[in-house]
């Protein structure tokens, strides 16, 4: 038997996924994530000392627990923040020194392809499938049937880089809201074409943003799965509600997410608008399995 654990260091929160693996099944025995907001405060693609302090911290965390278990061997990958910013070697560096294993920055193609595999390894559907993950500074989109993808993109719309371009001020009214759905559907629309046969099926996502629009959606009784129309809905109460995004508040929402809820359904929205999506359904399983799957596939 072995023991992995798999990092998943993202734009808005690390994850750490321990796993172990007995004859080729893959048991999870340990999984959180942090909010350590490492590309808040970027400027000049320098990310900020106090995310890097943030981050290093989390890791420190994280390592306390991988000894626990015992782990046979360490699996990273670093996502947007890291692949964009000009001191991302310093992070890398310190990050490997703690961990004791090298730090992988790795391509938005290849982040898109991992989710795949991490959801596909874990669900059961069959035939084609569109996966769609919003991280924090990028989203990820997938298309495939069975095991092999078929398409598969990355765009730099994330919902906290959204978040810091549209809501600088925390102020929220329709204008700004409208404002970064266009935004991100002029993005989706240059890779829009490649996705149309997605649309007669249900896709999944994966991600904290999500998860967190569709929890709204299911308290509210907008749906149980993520759907336009839904969508619609949390539009017109969120800004018939508030006009503050420190001040969004719902049943089913964290008090951590409430910001990115904001950005995060105005890109989910544009998703929608622009792929003319049906449907969307939540799943837990995303980057880090899908480096473990990739792993055990290699060995």
């Amino acid at each position: 038997m072995q023991t992995i654990a798999a990092l998943d260091l993202g734009s808005n929160s690390f994850h750490l996924l321990i796993a172990t693996v007995d004859d080729g099944v893959v048991t999870p025995a340990y999984q959180c994530g942090k909010r350590t907001q490492l590309g808040l405060g970027m400027v000049n693609r320098k990310i900020h000392p106090d995310a890097i302090t943030r981050g290093l911290t989390c890791i420190h965390e994280y390592m306390s627990i991988i000894q626990q278990y015992r782990t046979d061997i360490i699996l990273t990958a670093a996502t947007s923040a890291l692949r964009i910013a000009d001191n991302s070697d310093h992070f890398c560096h310190e990050a490997a020194k703690i961990l004791q294993c090298d730090v992988d920055i790795i391509s938005g193609k290849r982040e898109a392809e991992l989710i795949y595999q991490g959801v596909r390894s874990t669900t059961q559907a069959s035939g084609q499938q569109m996966v769609v993950d919003i991280g924090g500074g990028s989203t990820e989109f997938i298309l495939g049937y069975n095991h092999k993808i078929q398409q598969a993109h990355s765009l730099n719309v994330g919902c906290l880089s959204h978040f810091q371009a549209f809501y600088p001020t925390s102020e929220l009214n329709r204008s700004i809201f409208e404002a970064s759905v266009t935004s991100a559907r002029q993005q989706i629309k240059t890779i829009a074409h490649h996705y149309q046969s997605a649309i007669e099926h249900n896709s999944l996502g994966c991600s904290g943003v999500i998860e967190a629009v569709a929890g709204v959606l299911k308290y509210q009784h907008w749906g149980r799965n993520i759907t336009l129309p839904g969508l619609y809905q949390a539009r017109e109460s969120l800004l018939r509600e508030f006009n503050n995004v420190n001040d969004v508040r719902y049943p089913g929402l964290n008090s951590d997410r409430r910001a990115l809820y904001v950005a995060g359904l105005a890109i989910t929205i544009a998703i929608f608008e622009e792929l003319k999506l049906s449907t969307i359904t939540h799943t837990q399983s995303a980057l880090k399995e899908g480096l473990i799957s990739a792993y055990l596939l290699s060995h």
